[in-house]
């Protein structure tokens, strides 16, 4: 960075490991710094958005992952943080959206989406439809640790569905 100041990449990657130390405050001014050089770098609206989601800020980091998103429409790990904020901003519809967009991915670890859509289609009353993405993301990730909630899950809604 002595040599070269202006060089985005290594100002997001500074902020990365800030964060990781400990000190979000000087995290998020690398990061800050890295989208002021170069206010196309997805890669430092995601990573400033997990200081946001750490400080519980859900609308500001709504906001960045959108940026990302928007940036870097492909990234399946921006898209799932982007379903996992909308829900907690209980933003229903973004969060199908997202659903929707992440799961046209060929490539990457999506099927998270598929348990954030649930969430929303039950807080919706289309228990059909969460039971449907709770079966998709069971077909996706047969291994993943949250397997067994799932599949109570789906009991549950079953008995729901009659």
């Amino acid at each position: 960075m002595a040599i070269y100041p202006d060089y985005a990449a290594a100002y997001n990657n500074l902020g990365v490991v800030y964060t990781h130390l400990g000190d979000r405050t000087q995290g998020r001014d690398a990061l800050q710094k890295a989208i002021t050089l170069n206010d196309r770098l997805a890669p430092a609206y995601v990573n400033l958005s997990r200081i946001s989601i750490a400080a519980n800020d859900f609308p500001e980091a709504e906001a960045l992952l959108g940026k990302a998103a928007s940036l870097a429409p492909s990234d399946a790990i921006t898209l799932v943080l982007l379903a996992y904020v909308q829900v907690r901003d209980q933003h229903l519809d973004q969060v199908i959206a997202t659903r929707s967009q992440a799961h046209a991915l060929t490539e990457g670890q999506h099927a998270f989406v598929h348990l954030a859509a649930a969430h929303a289609f039950e807080q919706k009353g289309r228990i059909p439809d969460a039971f449907a993405e709770l079966q998709v993301f069971l077909a996706e990730d047969k291994t993943s640790p949250q397997s067994e909630e799932v599949r109570k899950a789906l009991v549950t809604l079953q008995a729901a569905l009659k």
